[in-house]
């Protein structure tokens, strides 16, 4: 009895049988080396490929920080000369209306400081009266000034510096 055929004799004679099983045997070797063969060569181009495009990718992203780098050391640059100018820039005012003269009404006349960063500056002030007009100009140094100050100069120039 063959246990293969259900228990009972094939019609299959048992040379017959071995051919078959022999053929069989090397389609099944050639499937899987062509398949093997297959597998390395998809393994092996799909290597070449990332590796191939990771390196292209890492170039491309290298000359990209390059770049980036290079502007940012650029802008940090520009970023501190415009600070060192700002410094010099007015950046405080301090202003007070008030009349001059008795007999002008309307606080037509003004005093203005203007101080930059390091409370170095100028107070300008304007006297109106009926006839004419007078400017001076006081310059300020480290928020002081060398010529005296009157009140509203003062006014002015303490409103700049808070």
């Amino acid at each position: 009895m063959n246990p293969w055929c259900g228990g009972k004799r094939s019609a299959v004679g048992s040379k017959e049988a071995f051919s078959i099983l022999l053929v069989g045997e090397v389609i099944l070797l050639f499937a899987v080396v062509g398949v093997s063969f297959l597998s390395y060569r998809m393994n092996r181009l799909i290597r070449k490929v990332s590796v191939y495009e990771a390196a292209r990718m890492m170039e491309k992203h290298q000359e990209t920080l390059a770049e980036v780098q290079t502007q940012l050391a650029g802008m940090q640059r520009e970023l501190q000369e415009i600070h060192g100018k700002l410094e010099r820039c007015f950046q405080r005012m301090g202003f007070i209306r008030y009349d001059a003269f008795r007999e002008m009404g309307g606080q037509l006349s003004f005093s203005l400081a203007l101080l930059d960063g390091h409370r170095d500056g100028i107070i300008l002030s304007v006297l109106n009266g009926r006839e004419d007009s007078r400017v001076y100009a006081k310059p300020i140094t480290g928020g002081r000034s060398s010529s005296p100050l009157s009140e509203e100069e003062r006014a002015a120039l303490e409103r700049a510096e808070s």
